[in-house]
């Protein structure tokens, strides 16, 4: 039997397909700063900035960043970051925008680097285009 696929769900299905594209950094190794002009996509693999896969040291504490789906036919979606809040502050935050520019605010309290948080989201399009953050 054939699934009934809404035009939104196939759009989803063909951005999944998608590779991840560089994004430039301003603010590179600052508490303070954001990624733009690239695009990380739900396929598991890692955020890539000024065409590096590595993020160590461009956002203090980071370490990783990827996006995952967890059920394309409701528009989940799950933002992983691995690292910690250097400094122990207690506002920190990193922001996420989508490709329809919402915005997914996480806050990491953790001082154990290797700690992966997670942020789970709904969107019609999972796509990350844009990252900030006040660390």
């Amino acid at each position: 039997m054939k699934k009934n696929l809404t035009k939104s769900k196939v759009n989803l299905i063909e951005t999944m397909l998608e590779e991840n594209a560089s994004f430039d950094i301003v603010g590179e190794g600052s508490y303070e700063g954001k990624l733009e002009n690239g695009v990380l996509v739900p396929n598991e693999e890692s955020i890539i900035i000024n065409n590096e896969p590595e993020i160590n040291g461009k956002i203090p504490g980071i370490k990783n960043i990827w996006l995952t789906t967890n059920d394309i036919a409701s528009n989940n979606f799950t933002i992983h970051v691995k690292g910690a809040c250097p400094d122990c502050k207690e506002n920190n935050y990193l922001e996420f925008y989508d490709d329809n520019w919402n915005i997914y605010k996480m806050k990491i309290y953790s001082h154990v680097e290797e700690q992966v948080h997670t942020l789970h989201f709904n969107s019609n399009n999972g796509n990350i285009i844009k990252i900030t953050w006040d660390i």
